[in-house]
C-alpha cells in the first residue's frame, strides 16, 4: 500500500512532462467541466479540479498580471485510486494562463512570495503550458522555497 507521504514525494519529485492533462465533465470533487492531470508513471495518481473557492481573488501578488479581471481560485484534490490524499488551492491567473498555488506572504517587501516544491509541482502539473507557468511565477515574484 502506498502512503500519503510517498504520494506527496512522487509529486514533489515529478517532472511537468510526467503529467497528462485531461478535460472532464465529471469529477469526484467538482461541479463538472473541470480538468485533471494524471501522473503517467502511476495512473492511479491524479490531481482533480474541484469547486471554485474564491471568485475575483485579490492579493498583492495576484494583481501583478495583465489580466486581473478573471483571477479565480479553485480547490484541487490529489487523488490516489478513489481516495483523496490532499487538497491545495490554486489561483487561475492572467486569464487562466496558469494555475498558481497561493503563496506564503514575505516578511518584508524586498523578499519574494514563496511556495513549496510540492505546491509548485501541483501548479505545473495542471497548467497546460509549463513556460507560461514559469513566466507567471516570475511576474508574481513567487519563488520555490
Amino acid at each position: 500500500m502506498v502512503s500519503s507521504y510517498e504520494i506527496k514525494q512522487n509529486i514533489e519529485q515529478s517532472n511537468p512532462d510526467d503529467w497528462e492533462r485531461h478535460e472532464a465533465d465529471w469529477g469526484l470533487y467538482g461541479d463538472g467541466g473541470s480538468q485533471m492531470a494524471v501522473y503517467q508513471p502511476d495512473v492511479n495518481l491524479r490531481i482533480e479540479e474541484g469547486r471554485k473557492a474564491v471568485e475575483g481573488f485579490e492579493e498583492e501578488w495576484a494583481e501583478r498580471y495583465p489580466d486581473t479581471e478573471h483571477n479565480d481560485s479553485y480547490s484541487f484534490w490529489v487523488v490516489y485510486n478513489q481516495s483523496p490524499v490532499d487538497h491545495v488551492v490554486l489561483v487561475a491567473v492572467d486569464g487562466y494562463r496558469a494555475y498558481i498555488p497561493v503563496p506564503d506572504r514575505p516578511e518584508s517587501e524586498s523578499e519574494p512570495w514563496t511556495i513549496s516544491k510540492y505546491e509548485y509541482m501541483i501548479g505545473a502539473a495542471v497548467t497546460a503550458d509549463y513556460r507560461s507557468y514559469q513566466e507567471r511565477l516570475d511576474i508574481g515574484n513567487i519563488e520555490v522555497k
